[in-house]
């Protein structure tokens, strides 16, 4: 597929000619000519877990951004940069690791309802 966007200060277009093999298109408008570059995408085939991609798209949905949209920003952040986009949100810190580990191992205190742990973080003040 082929997307196309031009937006001409003149309000007239003459003519469009394209050369698929340079990816160009010239816009013959008025009295100027201009060569803008054309955007040649690709379907890609992704294995996604159905509630995943649901809840993720219910989630972009809502700031107009489609799942599309951001595979786009990925894939061109790592064109762009020669690595992966920092995910640091998404791996534990070494603080989160030992906290984590602690519960494991029943090395954390427990509380019998919210009251009691807001009584237990005051308890300083």
């Amino acid at each position: 597929a082929i997307a196309l966007i031009v937006r001409p200060s003149a309000p007239c277009i003459r003519g469009i000619r394209y050369d698929i093999k340079r990816y160009t298109i010239v816009v013959s408008a008025c009295h100027a000519l201009c060569e803008v570059q054309v955007m040649v995408t690709t379907i890609v085939n992704a294995h996604v877990d159905q509630h995943t991609l649901d809840g993720a798209a219910a989630v972009l949905a809502a700031d107009n951004i489609t799942v599309s949209d951001v595979l786009n920003r990925v894939l061109e952040y790592i064109s762009e940069e020669g690595e992966l986009p920092p995910l640091d949100r998404f791996v534990p810190g070494p603080e989160t690791i030992a906290a984590m580990e602690a519960g494991e191992r029943g090395e954390v205190a427990t509380f019998a309802s919210v009251d009691e742990l807001m009584a237990d973080l005051y308890a300083d003040d």
